[in-house]
């Protein structure tokens, strides 16, 4: 009896120790594990400042043909505000699918280039994306021309939001007796408990003979306070177009280089009057930020095209005469060999998930608030690559 009283209790020290052994070896462990993330934190807080606050060199590479020798997005030449973005150097972060559509950008920078740039291609894995910070959500119902559209606003825990003003905006391009016509029909909602805006137009399309229309394309904002977010619906006929700077550059499998002009704007407002602006030009800006009672639209001129080669792409380049800071979308109607007319549009900035795949280990995210001419959110993944 006594050898087996012996026998457990030297078990239960042997148990002891090696507890004690564990807790004291899991400690250098759990401090290591500290340490690591507390590297990862920083590596993320500092790139990020970098992205944001610093405008890279040279100081305007958004608007240039060649890449940056060191990265950063800060919109050049601008002397008060911080988190200042530059549309043009988003805009050549873009590339693949955008908007629900295959999108070749000419001057799209490789990720790894932006990592080596960075320093940080031996060691570490990153992700930016951009998205505005009223996060919008345009649904259609599913039709060539829809007619009933539900602008739908989210924050970014992805929890609805309600009384948030939010403007549609319609723009139709069309051929109205041999002339090319743009109407945007503007309409203004505040959203529901839901977070939810309804927008009915049958009334407008049941005066429209739909085999008329060229293209169209749905855009939404919503204003909360200081904040003003804008977002492309992915429905629409349109097809997607670069612009950097003042230079637009179209696929040349769309166009023979060929524009056509643009005889006047229709304006529909909110309270159903409408006026007709007869200023003319080859392409369209929409400018969101005007006031209600102003059309968005403003026509401009552009010069006659060049034509630009990279791999076995061709485009066609047109230099806008001008580019107002806080247009959205520009928009231009070309026609090819057969002369069928085609709507091309340029966001500035696009959307961008911009980087390599986040994998499910230990991510470290930061983001901040950024203004573009409207509100976004940019947000940062890193993670460790290195063993």
């Amino acid at each position: 009896m006594h050898t087996i009283l012996e026998y457990v209790g030297i078990t239960l020290v042997f148990i002891f120790i090696l507890l004690v052994m564990g807790y004291y070896m899991s400690v250098p462990l759990t401090s290591l594990s500290a340490i690591k993330s507390e590297q990862l934190l920083y590596v993320g807080q500092r790139i990020l400042n970098t992205i944001v606050l610093t405008t890279g060199d040279p100081k305007d590479w958004g608007k240039r043909i060649g890449d940056p020798t060191s990265f950063g997005l800060k919109l050049e030449n601008i002397s008060v505000g911080l988190y200042v973005l530059s549309s043009d150097k988003i805009t050549r972060l873009a590339n693949g699918s955008v908007y629900g559509r295959e999108f070749y950008n000419p001057f799209y920078i490789d990720k790894e280039k932006v990592s080596r740039i960075l320093g940080i291609n031996k060691s570490y894995g990153f992700r930016i994306e951009l998205e505005p910070i009223l996060n919008i959500r345009i649904i259609c119902n599913k039709q060539d021309f829809p007619d009933k559209i539900n602008v739908y606003v989210y924050d970014r825990r992805n929890m609805t939001l309600p009384g948030i003003n939010v403007t549609l905006y319609y723009i139709i391009v069309k051929w109205e007796s041999d002339e090319i016509n743009t109407t945007v029909i503007i309409r203004e909602r505040v959203s529901s408990i839901t977070g939810e805006c309804s927008f009915n137009l049958s009334s407008y399309f049941s005066n429209i003979n739909k085999n008329d229309i060229i293209g169209y394309v749905i855009v939404a904002k919503a204003t909360h306070y200081w904040s003003m977010s804008v977002a492309l619906s992915e429905v629409g006929n349109y097809s997607l177009a670069t612009l950097i700077g003042r230079s637009l550059y179209v696929d040349s499998s769309l166009t023979n280089g060929t524009i056509k002009h643009i005889d006047h704007v229709k304006t529909v407002f909110n309270n159903s009057k409408s006026c007709t602006s007869s200023v003319t030009g080859n392409c369209t800006e929409l400018v969101p930020q005007v006031y209600p009672d102003v059309t968005p639209l403003f026509l401009i001129n552009v010069s006659e095209p060049t034509t630009y080669n990279t791999g076995d792409k061709t485009f066609y380049n047109y230099t806008l005469e001008f580019v107002d800071y806080a247009s959205y979308i520009v928009m231009m109607v070309v026609s090819d060999d057969n002369n069928v007319c085609r709507l091309v549009v340029a966001v500035r900035p696009p959307l961008i998930k911009y980087g390599y795949v986040v994998p499910k280990g230990n991510v470290e995210t930061s983001e901040c608030f950024v203004n573009i001419a409207y509100s976004y959110v940019l947000r940062l993944y890193i993670w460790r690559t290195e063993i």
